[in-house]
């Protein structure tokens, strides 16, 4: 049902999805035609906050794991570059700072 306001404006009510279409004036007894017009259904597109939350903890997560990634990387690279990785189990300074191999036991 249409209602014309007094600023010439025109009020609908009960409309729903699928009342889009082409709508058309008619005056008088004769049923004349004014004018035609198209009627565009336009829904506001709200987005869920569940899906907000959703996307912020993926993207911490991710975060989180690039972070435990490269910092993995990181002291392991520090590690090799000191020479804490490869030779610490097998050279130790001795007190007279000369280094024994441990590798090789030494026979008297």
């Amino acid at each position: 049902m249409g209602t014309i306001n007094a600023d010439h404006s025109l009020s609908l009510t009960g409309l729903s999805s699928k009342s889009a279409g082409t709508y058309c004036c008619k005056r008088g007894p004769t049923n004349h035609t004014v004018s035609c017009h198209t009627l565009v259904m336009i829904q506001p597109h709200t987005t869920s906050p569940m899906v907000y939350v959703a996307v912020v903890l993926s993207v911490v997560v991710v975060l989180i794991g690039l972070a435990w990634f490269c910092m993995r990387r990181v002291r392991r690279k520090r590690r090799e570059n000191y020479g804490l990785l490869n030779d610490r189990a097998v050279f130790r300074p001795s007190v007279d700072s000369v280094g024994h191999d441990d590798t090789t036991e030494a026979y008297m």
